[in-house]
Parts: C-alpha cells; structure tokens; sequence
C-alpha cells in the first residue's frame, strides 16, 4: 500500500473487538499494542500498522481455505 502524504489515516476498527490467543483482534488485525498506541502515533507508523493487519488478514483467510 502506498498513501499519499498528509492523508489522514483512520482506524481500521469494524467493531468486533475480540482477541485471539496471540493478542490480534479478529476484526481488523491489528495486535492489543497497535490497537492501544493507535491514538499516539504518526501517520506513517498508522501506514505500517495497516499494512501488517492487512496481511494478517490475508494470512487467516488463506489458513481458512
């Protein structure tokens, strides 16, 4: 994913805030410390964030098949 600088990157939350055995939220990927840290952070490391849960996402669908 490439963004475009000075866009505002919102969280990635869908509102189903469980977490599995290794901390990740099974809504949007994202780990208990991104999640908790997302308020505090530059909108380069939300990039980075975002792209991690994406590929997490990815990895679990792909486990599914």
């Amino acid at each position: 994913m490439n963004l475009t600088v000075g866009v505002n990157i919102t969280s990635p939350c869908i509102d189903v805030c469980k977490l599995n055995s290794d901390n990740i939220c099974l809504g949007c990927f994202r780990s208990k410390a991104e999640i908790s840290c997302w308020s505090e952070i530059n909108e380069t490391e939300r990039q980075t964030i975002v792209e991690r849960s994406q590929q997490r996402r990815e990895l679990a669908q792909q486990e599914k098949v």
